[in-house]
């Protein structure tokens, strides 16, 4: 991603957190539930992601011996069809990551202020991607 790209997504990200800062419960939603991709960053790193309805947890794929990490409480905004802002804490390593996913384009874009104050942001191409099935209509 050019840096004009980065920078449009630096204004998206800072937009969302603004709106998610004044979002209710209601404005949050719980359809990631069931969720489970793996990803590959532009920089080599490799995950797989698995959300339930309250938590995620990661996997690190491309460092041989790495166990689960998490479950650690997420909150999610959809934003879109197959479209979604999702941000948790990790307040053992005073770590705030923000996720851009769109699931139609099988990619995400992460915003994260990571341990120390560095701040990290990188994309990567969803190369899995399992949904549940939609709840039927009424």
């Amino acid at each position: 991603m050019g840096r004009r790209g980065w920078l449009g997504f630096v204004a998206l990200a800072l937009v969302a957190n603004v709106a998610l800062a004044g979002e209710t419960s209601k404005d949050l939603t719980k359809e990631l539930a069931g969720t489970e991709l793996t990803y590959h960053y532009e920089g080599g790193r490799r995950y797989q992601v698995r959300f339930t309805a309250d938590a995620i947890s990661w996997l690190r794929l491309d460092v041989p011996g790495r166990s689960w990490e998490g479950p650690v409480s997420y909150v999610a905004h959809k934003v879109g069809p197959d479209r979604y802002f999702v941000n948790w804490r990790r307040p053992e390593l005073t770590e705030f990551i923000t996720v851009y996913y769109d699931f139609g384009q099988r990619v995400m874009h992460t915003s994260a202020l990571l341990e120390g104050g560095v701040r990290h942001f990188e994309s990567a191409r969803i190369v899995e991607l399992k949904r549940p099935a939609p709840a039927p209509g009424p």
